[in-house]
């Protein structure tokens, strides 16, 4: 799923996160494009409560 919010010339930075099967992604995108931070953990797959903490 992907949701999209319109640009704004005053933001500071984009946070993107995908939640899946296998592994929680993130990244944070300044507005010029550049990837500021990312994270990738395992998704634990025991619980919807195990996978939220994750």
């Amino acid at each position: 799923m992907t949701h999209r919010v319109e640009e704004r010339a005053d933001a500071l930075a984009a946070l993107g996160i995908d939640i899946g099967g296998t592994k929680v992604a993130g990244g944070v995108v300044a507005p010029d494009g550049t990837i500021l931070a990312t994270a990738l953990r395992a998704t634990p797959g025991a619980s919807v409560s195990d996978t939220e903490d994750a």
